[in-house]
């Protein structure tokens, strides 16, 4: 596993799930502008970063001839496909912050 922490941006030291991606967990409304965006890219490239293994643990799958090897592919797959799921949900929160923050959201009627 590819370990998606940087050095000195966990402020809570806790460790995100099976990518091992640490989040900062900074409150979002407590960003301002550039650094949504800033959260914005480093979440894309951890994003990025989980798609290439994801497409290396099915790659596993489909051509390995060791049975362990498949089944350990596998739940591979599954780990970082939840992992995967929860910074896509981080990454629509920073885009939703970042579009309050620009004003472009319209108020619920």
């Amino acid at each position: 596993m590819v370990d998606y922490r940087e050095p000195g941006t966990c402020e809570n030291r806790r460790a995100g799930g099976a990518g091992g991606f640490c989040c900062t967990m900074v409150g979002l409304d407590q960003m301002g502008e550039p650094e949504l965006i800033a959260e914005l890219h480093r979440v894309a490239a951890a994003c990025e970063r989980l798609n290439q293994e994801v497409a290396h643990a099915t790659h596993r799958q489909r051509f390995s001839r060791d049975a362990r090897e498949v089944a350990q592919a596998a739940r591979d797959e599954q780990s970082l496909l939840a992992e995967l799921n929860r910074l896509m949900d981080r990454r629509r929160a920073v885009e939703g912050h970042l579009m309050r923050v620009r004003e472009q959201l319209r108020p619920l009627k």
